[in-house]
C-alpha cells in the first residue's frame, strides 16, 4: 500500500468535517418566541405561514428580519392561534 502523499492529507481532512454538513442538509434557523418559551424552526412551511400572515392583513409584505421584536412578538401570536394550517 502507498503512502498518501502530505499535500493530500489537508483536502481528506476538510472533506471528513464537510461531509456531514452536506449530508445532512442546510440547517434551519430557529426563533425563539419570548412569550410562549418555545423554538420555532423557519422551513418552507412557516415561510408560507408567514406569506399568509400578511396576505390576512392587507398589508404589504415585509421581510421577517425587517420586524421590530413587538412585531415578531405579534406574528408568533397569530402564528400560535393557527397552529395547524402548515
Amino acid at each position: 500500500m502507498q503512502p498518501i502523499p502530505r499535500f493530500v492529507k489537508p483536502f481528506l481532512f476538510a472533506a471528513a468535517m464537510i461531509f456531514p454538513m452536506i449530508a445532512t442538509g442546510c440547517a434551519r434557523v430557529r426563533y425563539y418566541d419570548t412569550r410562549y418559551h418555545d423554538y420555532h424552526a423557519w422551513g418552507p412551511d412557516e415561510s408560507r405561514a408567514y406569506q399568509e400572515y400578511w396576505a390576512e392583513r392587507g398589508k404589504p409584505y415585509r421581510e421577517w428580519t425587517d420586524l421590530n421584536e413587538h412585531q415578531q412578538s405579534e406574528y408568533w401570536e397569530w402564528r400560535h392561534a393557527h397552529p395547524y394550517r402548515y
